[in-house]
């Protein structure tokens, strides 16, 4: 499987688990399961995985293209990447040392709205990957 294939892939299950992770934290009983912090590590391991492999196998090959488009696109990319991964750890900092086990009723609005605001974050980079990224990206690649 090509890197661009894997990327992609990733970036569906990261879709898939903020969707569902974002239903299940509204449930305090359901929040608490061990599946439900499972979910959430998997969650965190997909993230960084996948920014990660984008900075190793993209973008260096991107901001040297010969398309000024091309390496705009990457740097406005690997910039929002910068960004989501400070955004992260800001909120793992905060929530999720010790799992998400810091979670008590008093701050369960506070969680449920950081975590609703940082899975909408992922959620539009997503779709920008989909949408902008991944089509010029396999063009970049292929030339």
């Amino acid at each position: 499987m090509g890197t661009l294939q894997q990327l992609q892939q990733q970036s569906q299950h990261i879709d898939e688990l903020c969707r569902v992770l974002n239903v299940l934290i509204k449930e305090p009983s359901v929040c608490q399961t061990t599946l439900c912090h499972e979910m959430f590590d998997s969650f965190r391991d997909n993230i960084k995985n996948h920014l990660t492999l984008e900075e190793s196998s993209l973008y260096a090959q991107m901001l040297a293209h010969s398309d000024h488009d091309i390496q705009q696109l990457a740097g406005r990319f690997k910039e929002n990447s910068r960004e989501i991964k400070k955004l992260f750890m800001q909120y793992e900092k905060r929530w999720c040392k010790n799992g998400i086990s810091k979670v008590k009723d008093k701050n369960r609005e506070e969680f449920i709205q950081e975590t609703t605001d940082m899975f909408s974050v992922i959620l539009k980079r997503i779709e920008a990957e989909s949408n902008d990224f991944f089509p010029i990206a396999e063009r970049a690649i292929a030339a």
